[in-house]
């Protein structure tokens, strides 16, 4: 099975279960070009059910909190709600949170939301706020956002091992995304976001395969 990074595809030799987008199996390399960033089927978008399609972005500043459907964030969530609550009362934030028992107190949240008002979230706002997930980095990238993730931990059974970590990392050192890496960082990390301008930059795909490569083998 393969798992497309941006610029570069990953799999693992075991059979790895996969989870939160998390890559298994072997490694294959590809270079990143402006095809890669057509449009593609997105990877957080549900049946459109819980939401009207007339409720877009209604300001272009608004920052979109996205978290994937696989599985719920909660931490990433209430740590994000509790900074709104503090210090962000004024800034306009709108969030897709998964199925969870978790609401919100400081801004509009839905579990799931239909692919065309998905893809309004996305190119309408200033920024996006979401898990270190191959489809969210390689989402925002193709549509020129900035975008600050906070990777999934294995430590809090988010996930199964600590891949989120290196990938955070490696595309953060490409000037691709800013990372908190930890609920204390995100404060910080959203003041930046305003003024954040991912590099473009062609991923060095063989130095990026061999190093999460490596990363991954030392899972076991």
């Amino acid at each position: 099975m393969h798992y497309m990074f941006f610029g570069l595809a990953i799999r693992r030799k075991d059979n790895l279960a996969r989870q939160h987008y998390q890559c298994g199996a072997d490694i294959i390399i590809r270079q990143i070009s402006p095809a890669h960033c057509r449009p593609i089927p997105c990877p957080v978008a549900g049946t459109g059910k819980e939401i009207q399609q007339r409720r877009i972005l209604r300001h272009s500043d608004m920052i979109f909190l996205t978290v994937g459907t696989q599985f719920p964030f909660d931490r990433l969530v209430r740590a994000i709600d509790d900074i709104f609550d503090k210090s962000l009362a004024d800034e306009e934030l709108f969030a897709q949170i998964g199925e969870t028992s978790y609401r919100p107190r400081n801004f509009e949240s839905v579990a799931s939301l239909e692919k065309r008002v998905f893809d309004n979230y996305v190119k309408q706002a200033s920024g996006i706020i979401g898990h270190a997930g191959i489809g969210t980095i390689t989402m925002a990238l193709c549509n020129h956002k900035p975008l600050l993730v906070m990777p999934r931990l294995k430590r809090y059974r988010e996930v199964v091992n600590d891949h989120q970590l290196a990938i955070a990392k490696k595309f953060s050192e490409l000037g691709h995304i800013l990372v908190a890496y930890d609920v204390k960082d995100l404060p910080d990390g959203i003041k930046k976001l305003k003024n954040f301008i991912p590099q473009e930059k062609k991923i060095n795909s063989e130095a990026v395969v061999n190093k999460i490569r490596s990363f991954l083998e030392s899972l076991g």
